[in-house]
């Protein structure tokens, strides 16, 4: 059992009983954990923060992405709103949008940003489903196949209008 806080993450083996925490000072790269996901099956776990940087944990170590809080193209909040894990991508919830990450190359690859009239409709949460990208807004959930469309904010589907606040996707691992 994993469980994340604003400073660390708990380890918890109900087996022995033992608790182990990692945190900045055993590892991880930041305090101020906004986000978290685990695939039990590649073993990879992503901790996001709210500066908009990731530590990406594989039982070979902690690499440190801080693609999000440098990019020079978004200026707004870069906190990490929520990540979601399906096999071997991510979907990783900004104030800009959405941004797919490739766990096994440690890499981001496409981003939509979500602009309406210079109006940034930041993703909440969202969630990988038969490849599609589902996101909560706050103007509504929308829908988006993650093919070479996928960046175009304006291709994307309004499913229901309204402000969400969370999804539960059914991922297969």
């Amino acid at each position: 059992m994993i469980v994340a806080t604003e400073n660390g993450l708990f380890f918890y083996t109900p087996a022995s009983g033992e608790i182990t925490k990692l945190s900045k000072a055993n590892g991880l790269h930041e305090v101020k954990i906004s986000a978290f996901d685990y695939n039990p099956v590649t073993k990879i776990g992503l901790v996001g923060y709210r500066n908009g940087s990731m530590d990406v944990i594989t039982p070979e170590g902690i690499t440190y992405v801080v693609d999000i809080p440098i990019a020079t193209g978004y200026t707004g909040d870069k906190k990490i709103n929520n990540i979601s894990i399906t096999g071997n991508l991510a979907v990783i919830s900004v104030g800009y949008g959405v941004s797919i990450f490739k766990l096994d190359r440690k890499e981001f690859g496409d981003s939509s940003f979500f602009t309406n009239g210079g109006i940034y409709e930041g993703a909440k949460e969202a969630t990988i489903k038969d490849n599609f990208v589902y996101v909560v807004t706050n103007t509504g959930l929308k829908s988006h196949e993650m093919n070479v469309t996928f960046p175009i904010y304006s291709s994307w589907t309004t499913i229901a209008g309204g402000n969400f606040n969370q999804i539960a996707g059914n991922n297969s691992v």
